[in-house]
């Protein structure tokens, strides 16, 4: 009778979250959290009593990854083993992303979870505090990699990164070495917060970073090892398969970046200079030789003034710049009225997945087919 009440309770609450489609606030996701708690806590525990997780009973792993890009990452080291869900979808803007209360429940259900980290995903935290945090693994896949210092995402970027690490359960501390993670296993809260005493808080070691690593492929690269070095730990019968997965995607992952070296020795010197949307593409321009020029707009959720327009239209002409490059998933309008004042070609560039549509012109589902595009667009626009 208990057992057929909770179900009642979850199956209503499936009900209502369908019927609520729109992002809500953080309080409701939190509100919902606790009455899913509430409802089905012992009827999970009684499931993974007679189950449970995959590394004692070969059920697939449930993975939730924060953004597109990381959970088809996940997929392809996880293969049949792992089921993934991303809490952002393509075309969404998560600079300005709102979670919803089926994003906590996701969230719950999740063994394992993989975060970009750097203070990308500010709503992060909550979301897996809600959800249960101390019982979930959360993976920063940047964490280890040297972070290029300012950009707009310096400036909440402190606040997130201190909080990421004095609450919730994190993996992946220090360097991707083979099996490392399996030996270490994840880390709790107060470890966390231990280690930001003694260190002055990650904010302070850390400072004002660019959290756009996964731009540059021996950046993506470190995340799938990292990947690879969670699933082992959270799935320990999958190890062969998750290392086999990996290395795999990591050979394909080093034809993506010689392809791209390549197709970049045919954009004349003089023309690497990139001007971009939003401040995402310091880590492709330092690893494949591009001047940053310019940014259209230097904080996602502000509006450029007139006078930065005026700036850079400027820069564009004197330093005689090609193209601009937008982004789908924000507003073209600024970028053309620089574009037009400039006399210069306007090509797309993704930072995240999206979905063809009638102001987009391709999907772009894969991390692989993200970076082709990404640079055959700047040989068409600069070359």
């Amino acid at each position: 009778m208990k057992k057929a009440m909770q179900q009642d309770i979850k199956r209503d609450i499936n009900k209502e979250v369908k019927k609520k489609a729109k992002r809500l606030p953080l309080l409701a996701v939190a509100i919902f959290a606790a009455v899913l708690a509430a409802g089905c806590g012992s009827a999970d525990s009684g499931s993974a009593d007679s189950g449970g997780s995959a590394g004692g009973s070969g059920q697939t792993v449930r993975v939730t990854a924060t953004l597109p890009f990381i959970g088809d990452m996940a997929r392809e080291v996880g293969g049949e083993r792992v089921e993934v869900s991303s809490i952002v979808q393509p075309g969404d803007e998560v600079h300005t992303f709102q979670p919803s209360p089926s994003d906590a429940q996701g969230i719950s259900d999740s063994e394992v979870v993989f975060e970009n980290g750097h203070g990308l995903e500010q709503w992060l935290d909550d979301l897996v505090q809600s959800a249960g945090g101390e019982e979930r693994t959360v993976v920063e896949l940047s964490e280890g990699l040297e972070p290029v210092e300012g950009g707009s995402h310096g400036e909440h970027s402190s606040e997130a990164s201190q909080n990421s690490r004095e609450e919730g359960t994190h993996a992946g501390e220090g360097e991707h070495a083979e099996g490392e993670h399996a030996e270490e296993g994840g880390h709790t809260g107060e470890e966390h917060a231990g280690e930001a005493e003694e260190s002055g808080g990650h904010a302070d070691e850390h400072g004002a970073v660019n959290p756009h690593f996964w731009l540059s492929v021996p950046n993506a690269e470190h995340y799938v090892e990292g990947i690879r070095d969670a699933l082992i730990e959270a799935d320990p019968d999958g190890e062969q398969a998750y290392r086999q997965n990996a290395e795999d995607y990591l050979a394909e992952l080093e034809d993506l970046d010689s392809y791209i070296s390549e197709q970049v020795q045919s954009i004349p010197e003089q023309n690497r200079k990139l001007v971009t949307f939003h401040d995402g593409f310091p880590y492709f321009a330092e690893e494949y030789g591009f001047e940053l020029t310019g940014v259209v707009l230097q904080n996602p959720n502000a509006e450029a003034s007139s006078r930065e327009v005026a700036e850079l239209t400027r820069t564009v002409q004197e330093e005689n710049v090609p193209a601009i490059f937008t982004e789908p998933q924000f507003n073209s309008g600024l970028s053309d009225t620089i574009a037009q004042e400039a006399n210069v070609e306007v090509h797309p560039l993704y930072a995240t997945f999206v979905q063809e549509s009638d102001i987009v012109e391709r999907d772009i589902s894969s991390y692989e087919q993200m970076m082709r595009a990404n640079v055959d667009s700047m040989v068409e626009g600069l070359g």
